[in-house]
C-alpha cells in the first residue's frame, strides 16, 4: 500500500502534491481526495483485508522536504506522525516490533513541510491550555441533566425500559454519548416492532435507527465490499 497525501485543513499551510522519490514507482496511483486531504493511492484490497500484523518504520524526510526545519523540529514532526500511525493502525492490526515478521510494513516519508499559519497555531495553543478537567466537569453536568429526566420515564413498561437501560448503560461503557443514543434508537425500534407496535414507530425513528445501524456495522460493510 502506498499513499502520498497533502493536508489542506483550514488554518494549515497549503502544501503541493510532491513526489518524495521514496517509492520505486508512482504509476497506477489513483486520486482519492477527501474533505481535508488530497491523496494519490495504490491499494491491494485483498492483501490489506488478509493482513493481521503491521510493522512501523520510523518516519523519514525526503531530501528536499524541509530545508528550513532543524533536526529537533524534524524529530517532533516524525514523532507526531509515528504516534498517530501507531494509534490508528492498532485499531485494525497487531503492531509488531521491527525485528518481527509482519504482513504489512508502514513507512511514512514527509515529502513537503511548510510552516503553519501563525494565527491558527496561536488559536490551537490557546485551546490546548484549557484543561481536560474543565471538559470533564461539563460532561458531569450534562449527565446529571440527562438523568433528571429518567423520573418521567415509565420503566414499568418493558418495551420502554429496555431501550432506556441500553442507552444509559452503553454511554459510560463505550465512553460515547452518541453510541448510547444510537443503541437506544435501534433498541427502541426493535423492541417496539417485536411487541407488535411497529406502526407506532415514526418514520424519523426508522431512519435514525437505520443510520446508526449502518454506522455501527461500517467496518463489517467495508470489509464485505472490499474497501
Amino acid at each position: 500500500m502506498t499513499i502520498a497525501a497533502t493536508l489542506l485543513q483550514a488554518g494549515c499551510a497549503t502544501a503541493p502534491m510532491t513526489q518524495g522519490g521514496s517509492l520505486s514507482s508512482y504509476d497506477s496511483m489513483a486520486p482519492s481526495d477527501g474533505v481535508l486531504t488530497k491523496s494519490l493511492v495504490r491499494v491491494s484490497a485483498d492483501e490489506i483485508l488478509a493482513a493481521k500484523t503491521v510493522r512501523l518504520l520510523p518516519t523519514g524526510f525526503s531530501a528536499t522536504a524541509s530545508p528550513a526545519l532543524t533536526e529537533k523540529q524534524r524529530a517532533l514532526v516524525a514523532n507526531a506522525i509515528d504516534r498517530s500511525l501507531c494509534v490508528g493502525l492498532s485499531e485494525r492490526f497487531e503492531v509488531v516490533s521491527r525485528g518481527e515478521p509482519a504482513d504489512l510494513t508502514m513507512h511514512a516519508v514527509v515529502a513537503q513541510a511548510t510552516a503553519t499559519d501563525e494565527v491558527a497555531a496561536g488559536a490551537s495553543k490557546v485551546a490546548s491550555i484549557v484543561p481536560t478537567e474543565v471538559a470533564a466537569a461539563a460532561l458531569v453536568v450534562v449527565g446529571v441533566m440527562m438523568f433528571s429526566h429518567l423520573r418521567d420515564v415509565d420503566l414499568s413498561e418493558f418495551s420502554v425500559a429496555v431501550p432506556v437501560v441500553f442507552t444509559v448503560a452503553v454511554m459510560p461503557l463505550s465512553f460515547s454519548i452518541a453510541n448510547g443514543i444510537g443503541i437506544g434508537f435501534i433498541a427502541w425500534v426493535v423492541v417496539q416492532s417485536a411487541a407488535g407496535k411497529f406502526r407506532d414507530v415514526s418514520p424519523l425513528l426508522w431512519i435514525a435507527a437505520t443510520g446508526f445501524l449502518v454506522y455501527f456495522a461500517r467496518a463489517w460493510i467495508e470489509s464485505l465490499i472490499g474497501m
